[in-house]
């Protein structure tokens, strides 16, 4: 019988920079502190951050932080070629991202927090092209990488890689040179009056809701309510039997008067249309009795008495409300 022939697995431990392979995690964690390649990345990136962020603090117009942010990234064998970045100044929606030390604002029931910043909104559009002696060992760089090394560059959705189309903003206080220079030239107190308008209408808007919820749902004014609806009934219904009636005892005064008109000959009712009407109302004479007239007053009265009680009853339960 032939031995069976058995391979033992070994584990190797790569390096992520320089890519060397170790036997252990112990050999490959104490290479790192010494690996060329690291120390030449680290040191690349925070020069790189350290120029972008002085662009940042200096540049006084969106056109000269760009240049330099071209510029910066150039010097690290990353080119990068925009056709369009965000221009368009005004205020812009923080619902997903904010200037430095500022909150977002997700919903309506922040009424500490404004809805917009001031800024500029747009399209980063163009190119990316990484040289092969980059010393950030970038294999992939894209719109979006460049957040990663200035975070005041805001990216939004759409087409993010090396050739990028995305949507984009630079709010107005990331850049300390620029937010001075809209202080000084007194761009900024619309945008303040507008954030300023903004947050008084969420609050009136959320004020109004909350005592309307609180008002219509008292118990008293929900009593006075339904008695305000029962007494319009009444009025209605008062209204009503006061027409009713007054027709009633015009047709009696008709039936009683006594002097019975003469029938007009057509001829005079076609020149004088006007007496028309009036002849007729001469000539009605009652078709009910005047029974159901009282009746109907009495049973309404009565409905009316009963609903004094029900009121008289409340203001004794009450009385701190009729003071």
């Amino acid at each position: 019988m032939k031995p069976i022939l058995t391979t033992k697995t070994v584990k190797v431990y790569t390096c992520p920079h320089c890519e060397d392979d170790f036997s252990s995690k112990s050999e490959v964690v104490s290479h790192i502190d010494t690996c060329k390649l690291y120390i030449t990345k680290a040191n690349a990136t925070q020069k790189l951050k350290a120029e972008l962020s002085d662009i940042q603090k200096t540049s006084k117009s969106v056109h000269e932080f760009i240049v330099g942010l071209v510029d910066a990234f150039a010097k690290v064998d990353v080119h990068i070629t925009f056709t369009e970045y965000p221009s368009s100044y005004g205020r812009c929606s923080n619902s997903h991202s904010s200037p430095k030390g500022y909150k977002t604002c997700w919903g309506e029931g922040d009424l500490e927090t404004p809805k917009y910043y001031p800024g500029w909104h747009g399209i980063w559009k163009g190119h990316i092209t990484i040289g092969d002696g980059n010393p950030l060992n970038f294999d992939k760089f894209e719109m979006s990488t460049i957040s990663q090394f200035i975070p005041a560059v805001k990216t939004g959705s759409g087409r993010p890689g090396q050739n990028f189309e995305i949507s984009g903003v630079l709010f107005l206080y990331d850049f300390d040179a620029m937010h001075e220079e809209y202080l000084k030239s007194g761009k900024l107190v619309t945008t303040y009056c507008q954030e300023y308008e903004d947050t008084v209408k969420r609050y009136f808007e959320r004020y109004d809701n909350l005592k309307n919820t609180v008002i219509l749902n008292n118990d008293e004014l929900k009593e006075i309510s339904n008695l305000i609806l029962k007494l319009n009934k009444y009025k209605d219904q008062l209204n009503g039997l006061q027409t009713k009636y007054t027709s009633h005892l015009t047709a009696e005064f008709n039936k009683n008067y006594g002097i019975k008109f003469p029938t007009p000959p057509s001829a005079f009712l076609k020149v004088n249309e006007k007496y028309k009407t009036r002849i007729q109302e001469t000539q009605t004479y009652p078709t009910h009795d005047d029974t159901n007239i009282h009746n109907e007053l009495k049973v309404l009265v009565e409905s009316v008495n009963n609903q004094i009680k029900v009121m008289s009853k409340y203001i004794d339960r009450f009385p701190e409300n009729f003071v």
